[in-house]
């Protein structure tokens, strides 16, 4: 929340207060795809609140901002929910970006029709592509502070390509066929209880 209000807050600086499309630069979604990643998702939708809610305040209480960024938090929310694989963050990106654009473009439907409103609708769409592109930048560091083995990293680790997963394959055949059996079905199990399938599949592979 801190990172993306200093974010916002560069953005004024940088653009000048005057000039109101800035504020839809807001990264509403990286508080999204970092509190998913790294917290939870119940967690997610009350940090992308409160940063959005912050930042109305930071932004002179115009609740276009606040508006907007709620919906592409609560995006990015939504489409991390279930991560099965990396490049679902970017796709978030893609997504915030669109509904970014879309809720800008219907508000200014709604309050009237500027020269700026398309302006305004790029920048929320590049915004949201942005939010993906920081995330990944910025969650090793998140992982290093927090001590947190996110889905993210659950993935590389179970990835086939991994030289002990590949190990196992070459040397231990029988072992390894067993190994995806089990893990089959402890992922099965694993989500028909709702616990993190990822974590269950890392385990059985290790």
């Amino acid at each position: 929340v801190l990172l993306a209000l200093v974010i916002g807050r560069l953005l004024f600086l940088l653009a000048g207060t005057d000039y109101y499309p800035i504020g839809y630069a807001f990264p509403a979604g990286l508080i999204g795809i970092l509190a998913v990643l790294l917290l939870d998702v119940r967690l997610a939708i009350l940090l992308v609140t409160w940063g959005c809610l912050l930042f109305g305040l930071e932004a002179d209480l115009r609740f276009e901002y606040v508006i907007v960024g709620l919906f592409g938090g609560y995006t990015a929310c939504a489409a991390l929910y279930s991560l099965r694989e990396r490049r679902e963050v970017l796709y978030a990106g893609v997504q915030i970006g669109l509904v970014n654009a879309t809720t800008i473009l219907t508000l200014s439907y709604i309050r009237g029709w500027t020269d700026e409103s398309v302006t305004a609708a790029a920048i929320g769409a590049l915004s949201g592509v942005m939010c993906s592109l920081v995330s990944f930048a910025v969650l090793p560091i998140f992982e290093c502070l927090f001590g947190v083995t996110t889905d993210m990293r659950l993935l590389e680790l179970s990835g086939l390509q991994h030289p002990l997963l590949r190990e196992l394959e070459e040397k231990a055949p029988g072992t390894w066929q067993h190994t995806l059996n089990v893990t089959k079905l402890a992922e099965e199990a694993a989500t028909d209880i709702g616990v993190n399938y990822l974590l269950v599949r890392a385990a059985c592979y290790f």
